[in-house]
């Protein structure tokens, strides 16, 4: 730390009672892109920052600090703050796109924190900016609006961008992760608009520039302009169950409990009923006990699957039965208290859940004969994949958590068997940061969502050992993209001959996501289907977007469900 005393305008100002601060940019800048010309003040608790427009003289300490994983900031903690004149004019912001400075849209950093180039790597670009009035003319939505008073935009409506979804939203891939979004906050000025993905502002935003929490985010000041709307709806699917069609979805609920308003119970059965036009099969994730977040010892979810069911035939939809297994207390991960498992809806007018014994939290599932059929069977259904090994239980030793175990079940229908398996992989809470410390960011958690997928191509490829002709639905929140290993090990044909088909990668491109993560919207939801399904049962696939586009005071849940049709020959 080193004592200065400097001279500027204040730009904006946040009265927390914890840490009160400002942001103070010299007047006239020095006019180098390599260096910003603004510095955020803290002051001592309890005291009133200057107001936006004061011209001030601060004297203090300069400190650099930072949190693990985060970069450092820069700050001063004023000794003194002295108001030399009011009414000051702004400094010019800095304008975010053509006509001003272009974010690089393709590189985070290219050099491991090693050499400073703003002109190439976002990274440095962005703190070239720290503290400093910026501007985004022309912004759209590409991020919509969150419960912590967030959205994402693009600069000049997105025309620096290259793959975009036919909703307007940035498609992120296996080599861009779009570095050029702009995370928009409104904690400065307390409201936040209700916008989609594709919205768009009829007037310029205009903010200081901040890092928090491993990102650089756009603190807004004033208020925002008026938004002229998408012109979409949410989807509905065109595919239906008949005689000769099964079909599947998966659909990650949210933390679902009867601890949350029943209005969401409503909307997720309106999805169900009314977007995805009642699926055969309903594969569920994120379904909680029955008290929900409350950590009173309930393993049980009988109440939620109950809840969920009777919203649904309120909804107009069939009658659903329900079967899952509930875990050890704490020991699935997920919110704490919540208990978090997958979970199987099924008509019970359409098709037949095969019951086969009385599985707990630790019995695992095996792959028979049932030599009477000459077909493979379950020992257990339903039944936990492995839920004993590391990748499902936790290990320290390799940084595994405990997480929840992957969920086969047999069904029929028309006659025809049916294996499903369930997941919920575990989450990339634990990644290193996009905009953190070090570059590149080491995606940790992929190691165990990779053990996960070998343990579950193992039970396939058990299942496929006995009849090569079976057919074998793998489902759900897989928490990872399709292009990287996790899913990879799926489909790979090194592993044994009979891999599984992502019908993800059946979707054009511009419609396949099911996520939207800080304005990235990607694929974390998959369908794969064995051999069989693909050469006889003519596979169908439909992300309905129902939700990652919308704000979150709209949306059901924060990820978009997946519809498969299946045929099946008479």
């Amino acid at each position: 730390d080193y004592v200065v005393a400097l001279e500027g305008v204040v730009t904006a100002a946040a009265r927390s009672q914890d840490v009160p601060r400002f942001w103070l940019q010299s007047a006239t800048g020095d006019g180098d892109d390599l260096t910003s010309d603004a510095v955020e003040v803290t002051m001592s608790p309890g005291a009133e920052p200057p107001g936006a427009g004061n011209r001030v003289r601060v004297n203090g300490k300069v400190q650099e600090a930072a949190l693990p994983g985060e970069l450092s900031t820069t700050r001063i903690l004023a000794s003194s703050v002295q108001i030399v004149s009011r009414g000051v004019a702004p400094p010019t912001a800095v304008i975010l796109g053509e006509g001003g400075r272009r974010p690089p849209t393709a590189n985070i950093d290219g050099d491991r924190l090693q050499r400073f180039r703003p002109d190439r790597d976002a990274i440095d670009f962005f703190e070239s900016l720290e503290g400093m009035r910026v501007e985004i003319r022309n912004p759209v939505v590409i991020g919509p609006s969150t419960p912590y008073g967030s959205f994402v935009v693009l600069p000049d409506d997105g025309n620096a961008s290259s793959l975009r979804s036919r909703r307007g939203g940035l498609l992120l891939t296996d080599n861009d992760f779009n570095p050029e979004r702009l995370l928009i906050d409104s904690r400065l000025i307390g409201s936040v608009p209700e916008v989609k993905v594709g919205d768009r502002f009829t007037g310029p935003i205009f903010g200081v520039l901040g890092y928090d929490r491993g990102d650089f985010k756009i603190l807004a000041t004033g208020s925002f302009p008026r938004t002229t709307p998408a012109a979409y709806r949410e989807d509905v699917t065109l595919l239906d169950g008949d005689e000769t069609h099964l079909t599947v979805a998966t659909y990650n609920v949210l933390n679902l409990s009867p601890a949350v308003p029943g209005e969401r119970f409503s909307r997720l059965a309106e999805t169900i009923v009314k977007y995805l036009k009642s699926p055969d099969i309903l594969a569920l994730q994120e379904v909680q006990d029955n008290s929900g977040p409350t950590d009173d010892g309930t393993v049980a979810a009988d109440q939620t699957l109950r809840q969920l069911v009777a919203a649904i035939q309120t909804a107009g939809g069939p009658t659903y039965g329900f079967r899952q297994i509930s875990p050890k207390d704490g020991a699935d991960g997920g919110q704490p208290g919540g208990n978090i498992r997958v979970a199987y809806l099924f008509d019970v007018e359409r098709v037949v859940f095969v019951d086969r014994g009385s599985a707990g939290p630790t019995d695992e599932v095996k792959v028979e004969l049932d030599r009477a059929l000459s077909q493979p069977r379950l020992n257990l259904s339903p039944g936990r994949v492995f839920p004993s090994e590391p990748a499902f239980a936790g290990d320290p030793a390799q940084g595994f958590e405990g997480n929840r175990k992957s969920l086969a079940a047999e069904f029929f229908f028309q006659g025809r068997q049916f294996f499903l398996i369930n997941n919920h992989l575990k989450s990339k809470r634990g990644d290193d940061r996009l905009f953190g410390d070090p570059q590149p960011p080491l995606a940790r958690t992929e190691l165990q969502r990779r053990a996960q997928t070998l343990l579950v191509r193992r039970l396939v490829d058990q299942i496929l050992a006995e009849s090569p002709t079976t057919n074998v639905v793998v489902l759900g929140d897989m928490n990872e993209h399709e292009f990287r290993s996790p899913i990879r090990t799926l489909t790979d044909n090194q592993i044994t001959p009979l891999p599984l088909s992502n019908l993800i990668e059946w979707v054009p491109v511009d419609d396949r996501y099911t996520y939207n993560y800080l304005g990235n919207s990607q694929v974390l939801d998959h369908v794969l289907v064995s051999p069989n399904l693909v050469v006889n049962g003519s596979p169908e696939i439909d992300i309905v977007h129902v939700n990652a586009d919308f704000p979150a005071k709209e949306a059901a849940s924060d990820h978009d469900p997946v519809v498969v049709r299946l045929r099946v020959s008479p």
